[in-house]
């Protein structure tokens, strides 16, 4: 896309405001040839660790790892089956097996890595170690299971990101590129180069998510009225001690941005009112989360979908075409998704987040859930839909978790430290039922945090399911939603003090935060109970 080039030049910008862990970011070495913050980590093999002036993506040089020779069992044949390597290039002066020399930082918590690399080395991976103590030696180190990503070297810079969570008990860690592998299996020696590295924790602002779900101004079309209103709810907003907005767009409106054909139909794209409004947030200290429905919510006046891929439409039992959601099972449908969203994070460095909407729907019986029901599962669905049931939600569950396990693989790649989110149900039921797991999705690191929407009036309610929720995350993270109205309810509101209450509730359940439905329900007395 042709944001491509501005959003890489921008992508250090965007995140600078976070401290960099990372002992020697640039690996600038010292005037007598040394490179502080790095170390070696060896198990087998011949390896250095040094610096490069002649590779470098910016300043004076870059750290190389060179793995320059093999290591084979003695009195054994020095052959290629007998022949291997086992080192690692590490983010700090550590020597990958004692705790010395770590890095601190706190179980529990969220951090982004990110750097550049090239080189010749086949293949390597990144992972992470840790230990509970400065002074634990190698058989209390602990390799985080979840935090083993590829890399795959070659002759320009590449990004790198990812994002991995201490665990508890483990507060020292120190980040590794390991090389690793056998002649004979194919793996080669070679030199892996690495510059502008970044650690960091991520930090919500005021270390709590303080989030509102807005539908963004209703004038868009009209960009000084836009401004002006949008002016308006923001500043109310940050008065009342906001911190986050969750800001709803579109897959007709993004599509617009790139097709002037479509402009019409997305009021505001010709001018990006959208990027107006981040930017009106960014300049008063607001974060926006883009608020953004892969699967539902398409209708006529605000999906692409339905003018460009209409066979993509759900349909339910008794072949009953959906007018508002969009199959996920079907793989060009979870692609088109994928780019879309690439494709805003390309355009928006600035955005802090990206929280998925109501991600799941009924088990659908489109033409192509058929086809791949028969091959895969050997199953009618549409002669016997009941029988059908269990093993298509299972089918669709999959299927939407490999939408999020892509979906993390295209944040990390570019923006690790942006937060990745998504709501639904609260309580112990994990939505299974319409492909909505989101347990599964928090154990394996795919979301940042999982938010319930618990829209109650009854605050005891409020919080059994609340400690329901975090329960059934096992570890993960929750932001408690609540609502000033909803349907249950609606035009009426919820009285204001319930909220502060259920606020309160979700601060001694140890929710990472709140987000309420929605800024334009809100009345004076709700204003007033927020800012107090």
């Amino acid at each position: 896309m042709r944001w491509t080039t501005v959003f890489l030049t921008l992508l250090l910008a965007a995140v600078c405001h976070a401290e960099n862990l990372a002992p020697n970011p640039g690996a600038e070495a010292e005037a007598d040839g040394k490179l502080p913050g790095f170390a070696r980590y060896l198990g087998a093999g011949d390896v250095q660790v040094m610096a490069s002036t002649t590779e470098k993506r910016t300043g004076r040089s870059s750290v190389c790892l060179d793995v320059r020779g093999w290591w084979h069992r003695p009195n054994t044949p020095d052959t290629p089956q007998n022949r291997s390597v086992n080192a690692a290039l590490v983010f700090a002066e550590n020597d990958g097996f004692r705790a010395k020399g770590a890095l601190r930082g706190e179980p529990g918590d969220l951090y982004a890595v990110s750097f550049w690399h090239k080189g010749d080395l086949p293949a390597a991976t990144v992972r992470v170690v840790a230990w509970p103590a400065s002074d634990a030696g190698s058989a209390q180190r602990v390799i985080l299971a979840d935090m083993r990503d590829s890399l795959t070297p070659g002759d320009a810079w590449r990004p790198f990101g990812a994002t991995f969570r201490l665990p508890d008990g483990a507060p020292w860690f120190a980040v590794q590129i390991l090389a690793a592998g056998h002649e004979g299996r194919g793996y080669g020696l070679g030199k892996i180069y690495v510059d502008d590295i970044r650690i960091t924790t991520k930090a919500l602002p005021d270390g709590e998510l303080r989030a509102v779900w807005w539908y963004g101004p209703k004038q868009k079309r009209d960009r000084e009225q836009c401004l002006a209103e949008a002016g308006a709810m923001l500043d109310w907003l940050k008065a009342a001690g906001f911190n986050t907005i969750m800001l709803t767009v579109h897959s007709l409106y993004l599509a617009a941005l790139e097709r002037p054909e479509l402009a019409a139909k997305a009021p505001g794209a010709d001018w990006d009112s959208w990027g107006n409004v981040l930017k009106l947030a960014d300049d008063r200290g607001l974060q926006v989360h883009a608020w953004y429905p892969p699967w539902t919510y398409k209708r006529a006046h605000s999906s692409v979908e339905r003018v460009d891929h209409p066979q993509w439409m759900s349909v339910y039992i008794g072949v009953r075409p959906s007018d508002s959601t969009v199959c996920f099972v079907n793989a060009q449908s979870r692609q088109f998704q994928l780019d879309l969203l690439r494709g805003l994070l390309e355009r928006y460095p600035r955005l802090a987040g990206l929280h998925i909407e109501e991600p799941g729907h009924p088990i659908c019986h489109c033409d192509y859930c058929a086809k791949l029901a028969k091959h895969w599962l050997g199953l009618d669905i549409r002669a016997d839909p009941a029988a059908a049931g269990a093993p298509l939600r299972n089918l669709a569950a999959f299927m939407n978790g490999d939408f999020f396990a892509r979906l993390r693989q295209t944040v990390n790649a570019s923006r690790p430290d942006l937060w990745l989110s998504a709501n639904g149900s609260g309580g112990a039921n994990p939505d299974w039922n319409i492909a909505r797991d989101w347990p599964t999705w928090s154990r394996r690191g795919y979301i940042d945090f999982y938010v319930p929407q618990i829209y109650t009036e009854d605050v005891t309610r409020f919080t059994a399911l609340g400690r329901q929720t975090l329960d059934t995350l096992d570890g993960g993270d929750m932001v408690t939603g609540m609502a000033a109205s909803w349907t249950g309810i609606y035009p009426r509101r919820q009285d204001p003090q319930n909220l502060v209450d259920q606020i309160r509730s979700a601060r001694r359940l140890g929710a990472k935060g709140f987000c309420v439905f929605r800024a334009a329900l809100f009345e004076k007395p709700h204003w007033d109970a927020f800012t107090n």
